[in-house]
């Protein structure tokens, strides 16, 4: 069930991230030939991308090998090829087409290129090959959720559930102001003993049918308005005198108060 979970995440991100914004970032000298050679690369690489968008992968990838032979060193068609096999459930040819463009990109890669990378890893259970991508990507942009979320399930079931924690935090952080999504934070630390006691646990445990941590692939698949699903928990457990509850809300009443008097001094009142 827990590599289900892991996969079933990868599966998420790779439909709900695309390629199609690739740009071309090829470089065009003074020299006319290599002048010339990039305006054709980039002409087929959008033609290639519209054959996409409409569904025409032949027709797609005819057009890219030709942007890859005439522009070798350039990523952006490897990581469109791999958006038409991914369509087409190719995987091996997609991750063969990431690679290629990873090593192209060197240390300025995507983060999107890194995760769609990861994200075929795993789904090959390539689990080792994974995980330093998404080192890599959740360094690179530590307020991206994707990289923290499928780093922190991997974790977890590789039973590494301490830095599985960290890795929901990190999550949940990306989203700080959010009283709910602090609220889950709280009751995944205090399931691993480093926060403090709260009825939080019981009462998201209950609406989820399972532990919160275990809920995640849920919570990232039905994203902020399902979060929003859960607040209600804050304020029952408040009205149950719980402390972490209280300071939730007492902090997100501060934060509410400093906009509403904020707004009264931009309007002079």
């Amino acid at each position: 069930m827990k590599k289900f979970l892991s996969m079933l995440l990868c599966a998420v991100l790779l439909l709900g991230t695309t390629l199609l914004g690739v740009a071309s970032t090829a470089k065009i000298t003074g020299d006319t030939a290599d002048s010339v050679r990039a305006s054709m690369a980039y002409q087929y690489l959008t033609q290639g991308l519209e054959y996409l968008q409409m569904d025409r992968p032949q027709q797609a990838l005819e057009y890219l090998q030709a942007v890859t032979d005439l522009w070798p060193d350039g990523p952006e068609a490897y990581t469109a090829k791999a958006a038409v096999y991914i369509a087409t459930a190719e995987n091996d040819k997609a991750i063969e087409n990431l690679e290629q463009a990873v090593a192209l990109y060197g240390d300025a890669a995507p983060v999107d290129v890194l995760l769609q990378l990861a994200s075929l890893y795993v789904l090959e259970e390539r689990v080792d090959a994974a995980m330093p991508l998404l080192e890599r990507a959740t360094a690179a942009d530590p307020d991206e959720p994707n990289g923290w979320l499928l780093k922190g399930q991997l974790l977890y079931e590789a039973e590494d559930y301490a830095a599985a924690v960290d890795c929901f935090d990190r999550y949940l952080l990306t989203d700080p102001e959010n009283p709910t999504a602090l609220a889950i934070r709280a009751a995944c630390r205090a399931y691993d003993g480093r926060g403090e006691q709260t009825v939080l646990c019981d009462l998201l445990e209950k609406q989820c049918g399972e532990p919160i941590w275990e809920h995640f692939i849920e919570l990232y698949r039905g994203e902020r308005p399902y979060i929003a699903t859960f607040a209600h928990t804050v304020f029952e457990a408040r009205a149950m005198g719980d402390p972490v509850a209280s300071a939730i809300f007492d902090e997100g009443a501060r934060d509410l108060a400093e906009i509403a008097h904020a707004a009264a001094r931009r309007l002079g009142k």
